[in-house]
């Protein structure tokens, strides 16, 4: 089961997003949860784009592409905004207290945190972000991860 979005690098387009994930999890039958955590990432990934891969006034696009497996939901984001490498921060220092860390950072490592082996590349004038995360046993019904 695969889903494919092509959203303008606006932030209202976040939440068409949002549910069109969540409607795609619902069919693929895979739970609440799960669906909860890869949105976050997903959202926290195309906010990214939009705010630091795009001049302001300059308009683009954002592709999300998710394909679902038996254990594993792949995922691709590609935009064709300015090089922007999210995976280029290093992990905030969380020993520091939390009113005395520096701003930013936290959407970054928390991605790192539910995805399998995320990358970023950059070819021909497109950013890519791509991950992988593993489907919980129980969160899919089998009839529904074949559709």
């Amino acid at each position: 089961m695969t889903l494919r979005l092509v959203l303008r690098n606006a932030l209202p387009e976040v939440e068409r997003m949002a549910e069109s994930i969540l409607a795609w999890g619902r069919d693929a039958g895979l739970s609440e949860a799960f669906v909860g955590e890869l949105r976050l990432v997903l959202e926290e990934l195309t906010e990214n784009a939009i705010r630091y891969g795009y001049p302001s006034g300059v308009n683009g696009h954002i592709e999300v592409r998710l394909a679902l497996t038996a254990t594993d939901v792949t995922a691709e984001v590609e935009n064709d905004g300015v090089a922007f490498d999210p995976l280029a921060q290093a992990p905030p220092d969380l020993t520091i207290p939390a009113q005395d860390r520096p701003i930013g950072g936290l959407g970054i490592f928390l991605v790192r945190q539910l995805t399998n082996g995320i990358t970023y590349g950059r070819t021909s004038g497109t950013n890519l972000v791509s991950f992988s995360m593993s489907v919980p046993p129980a969160s899919t019904t089998p009839e529904k991860a074949r559709g």
